[in-house]
């Protein structure tokens, strides 16, 4: 037994995405969906629809493109989450849902946050479903409109778009660390 284990810590790295990932990326993404749609009260029209971008295949293809940037979560050597963004733009964020409440999302959060900032943007951008505003308003991000879902399939679902400016990038990480005390 090592340290960590013997004091009940965990281990948890973020790095970035490898081609033997994209199995398991898909697996944690399939197995978000269907938590959303629990949660969201989605169809199984709806979920079906969701299921399509959780392909490994459709991963590897936004994997070879260079303006994607994705990195993975482990949790003592296990891969439990995903965050993609695009520019300034986060696009995705999803951790396995038994490894919620853990840290995963904030680590994930504050990679993609530090690398766009890092490349001179001046603000984060996302767009999410109501079941996810609670946990970016905890990251800094504001929300700056509600608009309806864009695919038929979704209608009458809406999305919203939130957005942090670079003066307050660093704000979640205090609040974070004040709240750790």
């Amino acid at each position: 037994m090592n340290s960590h284990e013997a004091s009940g810590e965990t281990h948890l790295v973020v790095r970035a995405m490898q081609p033997k990932d994209y199995g398991r990326v898909s697996e944690i993404m399939a197995s978000c969906f269907h938590h959303l749609a629990d949660k969201e009260s989605w169809s199984e029209a709806q979920l079906e629809t969701l299921l399509q971008d959780a392909r490994a295949g459709k991963l590897a293809e936004m994997a070879s493109n260079p303006s994607f940037h994705f990195r993975v979560a482990l949790k003592d050597y296990s891969l439990v989450g995903v965050v993609l963004w695009i520019r300034n733009e986060i696009g995705k964020l999803y951790v396995d849902p038994p490894a919620h409440r853990n840290g995963v999302g904030i680590r994930l959060f504050h990679a993609a946050e530090k690398e766009i900032t890092d490349e001179g943007y001046e603000e984060i951008r996302l767009t999410t479903p109501v079941t996810s505003v609670p946990f970016y308003v905890a990251m800094g991000m504001a929300v700056e409109e509600r608009r309806p879902w864009e695919t038929a399939t979704f209608s009458g679902q809406n999305l919203f778009v939130m957005a942090k400016k670079a003066s307050r990038l660093g704000d979640s990480r205090r609040q974070i660390k004040m709240g750790e005390k």
